[in-house]
């Protein structure tokens, strides 16, 4: 399984080191305004004094919530950091790979078929794991696999490209179907795999089944860890 855990800690971490960073760029510029009063302010009587760091104090403060703001719009309407853990999606994702999901695209239009999603699948009841799959069949589709391929409406889905390895039936493995189906995605509802096909816990499983488009948490657009493996899918 190739599970993500709550990618929004990330950007807290980041958001607490730059306000920190910030607000000691604040003291220590206002200790060196301190040290170098002009003229002009020299002339301030304390009652003025105290009102311009109050104003200056505002406005440090003023800024640290619009940054904030930004950052919790970004986070929540458009793209967020996740990380890869597992290797359900072996060889396109590896394990620890960092990635940016962006929620935008399914405002507009459904899944489409190979996309890479995020989601919370029904099994998790905690809503803290995501899983990290690829689009296989579309609402109203039939998917079976036979032979260890997968068929959609009955035709072989010769455009799978992605898991290679012909799907088993093994006893001594967790996962791997050899024959599954056919069932039929409801409308609405996606039915997902993971490309380590053999080695997957996804909508071939009774505790997954198909998912929600309204339950996606987004698509991966990129890969941007490890820079040598950097890619957009």
């Amino acid at each position: 399984v190739s599970p993500w855990k709550n990618p929004e800690n990330h950007f807290g971490i980041i958001i607490k080191e730059f306000a920190d960073k910030l607000m000691s760029f604040g003291k220590k510029a206002d200790n060196d305004n301190k040290n170098q009063e002009t003229a002009e302010e020299r002339k301030l009587t304390p009652e003025e004094k105290a009102q311009k760091r109050l104003r200056e104090f505002l406005e440090t403060v003023l800024e640290l919530v619009i940054v904030a703001a930004l950052v919790f719009l970004f986070l929540r309407f458009v793209a967020f950091r996740s990380v890869v853990y597992g290797d359900s999606m072996n060889a396109t994702l590896k394990d620890h790979d960092n990635l940016v999901v962006e929620r935008v695209s399914y405002y507009f239009h459904e899944p489409e078929r190979f996309d890479i999603v995020v989601f919370v699948p029904p099994n998790i009841v905690d809503g803290k794991d995501h899983y990290i799959k690829r689009v296989i069949g579309l609402p109203g589709e039939t998917v079976e696999i036979i032979e260890g391929r997968v068929h959609i409406n009955g035709e072989l889905l010769t455009d799978d490209t992605y898991g290679l390895d012909i799907m088993y039936k093994n006893r001594n493995k967790e996962y791997g179907t050899l024959h599954y189906g056919p069932v039929t995605v409801p409308e609405g509802e996606i039915f997902v795999l993971g490309d380590n096909r053999n080695n997957s816990h996804d909508s071939r499983a009774s505790d997954v089944g198909t998912i929600s488009i309204k339950t996606l948490s987004g698509r991966v657009l990129f890969r941007f860890w490890p820079l040598n493996a950097m890619k957009k899918f």
